[in-house]
């Protein structure tokens, strides 16, 4: 069961984090010149991250087509979640600015805790990486 709740494609996050890319861009285009150019490479970053993660779950997704269950390798998925989910959340903050703080954002400011407790539902960034080390790389428990 925690195979499976710890995937991103079984919890349709890749689609969010494509819709979330596409308001940034669109928002891209309504900043001012210098914060275009301020936050252009971090979106760009988090293009990348979106696209590594998606690529991963399709690998899983095509593991599991063939019959393969789930195993130790959606610990990856997780990571990888985790970290585009974290990414997204703060980079909504930056661009914001100061509005979700003043409160005329609650949105950005709920999808920004959000992100912050990805590291732990699903099981901790310290499990995931346990898992990683010591089911699919075969190193020893410390």
């Amino acid at each position: 069961v925690l195979a499976h709740e710890r995937g991103p494609a079984d919890i349709g996050f890749i689609s969010h984090f494509q819709h979330q890319l596409q308001q940034f861009e669109a928002l891209l285009t309504r900043l001012p010149e210098n914060r275009r150019a301020e936050f252009a490479p971090r979106v760009a970053q988090a293009y990348v991250s979106v696209a590594a993660c998606r690529l991963h779950v399709l690998k899983s997704l095509s593991l599991r087509a063939k019959g393969v269950a789930p195993g130790a390798d959606t610990s990856i998925d997780k990571l990888l979640m985790t970290r585009v989910e974290q990414e997204l959340g703060a980079l909504s903050m930056d661009v914001a600015g100061s509005a979700p703080l003043l409160g005329s954002d609650p949105e950005t400011v709920y999808r920004y805790l959000r992100s912050r407790a990805a590291s732990i539902y699903g099981g901790t960034e310290q499990i995931q990486h346990s898992i990683v080390a010591q089911r699919l790389l075969g190193m020893q428990r410390a």
